[in-house]
C-alpha cells in the first residue's frame, strides 16, 4: 500500500506515515510522548481511503473537544480534510499537520523521524470499518492556520459547535426559553388575579352570612323578653 498523507507532529519531529485504506488512532501515548489525561488513547481516528478521492478522513472519538484549523470537530461525524491543515488534538494544544500526497499540487512532508514499525503499531492501524457520516471540512474565516509548532489555543469566537456537555446556544434557542418564561409570568399573574378574586367573593359572602345570622338571633331573642312589666307581691 501507497503513503497517501504524513502527518506531522513538530514537537517531537515526528512523521508518521498514513497508508491507503489504513486507519490511524491519535492521541495519549509514547508515540506523540502525551500523557494529558484530557485527551483519549482514541483521540482522533484518521482514515486514508482509496488513492483516487484524493483526500483524507477524520473523525473526534474522544469526548474533549479537538480542532481543525481553529474550528471544533463534530464527535463521530468524519470531516474530509485536504493537504496542510492543522489538527489540534485538545483545544488547549498538541496540533498536527497532515500533509496530503497523490497530486501535482501538492508535495510530501520533508525530513523528521518516520517512526520504528513498534511506533507505528503503537498508534493502532486498523483496516477501515464501519464508516460515519462525512461532511466537509469547516471554514475558517479571517488569515490561514498560524504555525502548527505553536502551542495555546487556536479557538475563534463565536463558535458553530457546542461542545459535549451541552456548548454554546443557539440564539433560536434562547429566544425560545425568553418567550417560555414570559408565558410562566403571564401564567402565574392570572393565577395571583383569580386567587384574590376568590379572596373577595368569599369575604363577601362571609358578611352576608354574618348579617343574616345577626337577625336570626335579634330575633330569638326579642321572643324571649315578657310581655308587661314584672307583678310584685305586696
Amino acid at each position: 500500500m501507497s503513503v497517501i498523507a504524513t502527518i506531522q507532529y513538530p514537537a517531537k519531529a515526528l512523521a508518521l506515515p498514513l497508508h491507503s485504506g489504513e486507519t490511524l488512532f491519535l492521541g495519549r501515548g509514547p508515540l506523540f510522548g502525551i500523557n494529558s489525561p484530557h485527551v483519549s488513547r482514541k483521540q482522533l481516528e484518521v482514515i486514508g481511503p482509496v488513492e483516487q478521492t484524493g483526500y483524507i478522513e477524520v473523525i473526534r472519538r474522544g469526548t474533549n473537544r479537538s480542532l481543525l484549523d481553529g474550528k471544533e470537530l463534530p464527535k463521530d461525524t468524519a470531516v474530509k480534510i485536504s493537504h496542510g491543515v492543522i489538527i489540534t488534538l485538545l483545544e488547549s494544544g498538541f496540533p498536527l499537520t497532515i500533509d496530503v500526497h497523490g497530486s501535482s499540487s501538492v508535495h510530501p512532508g520533508t525530513g523528521g523521524n518516520h517512526g520504528t514499525p513498534s511506533e507505528v503499531h503503537k498508534a493502532e492501524r486498523e483496516p477501515v470499518g464501519r464508516r460515519s457520516k462525512t461532511i466537509d471540512a469547516p471554514r475558517t474565516i479571517g488569515n490561514g492556520p498560524s504555525d502548527p509548532s505553536e502551542q495555546g489555543n487556536p479557538m475563534q469566537e463565536n463558535q458553530p459547535w457546542g461542545d459535549s456537555k451541552g456548548g454554546f446556544m443557539q440564539p433560536e434557542e434562547e429566544e425560545e426559553e425568553e418567550q417560555d418564561s414570559e408565558k410562566t409570568s403571564d401564567s402565574e399573574e392570572e393565577e395571583v388575579g383569580n386567587v384574590s378574586i376568590r379572596s373577595i367573593r368569599m369575604t363577601a359572602d362571609e358578611s352576608d352570612a354574618f348579617s343574616d345570622e345577626s337577625s336570626v338571633l335579634d330575633d330569638d331573642l326579642s321572643d324571649l323578653e315578657p310581655e308587661g312589666s314584672p307583678h310584685t307581691e305586696s
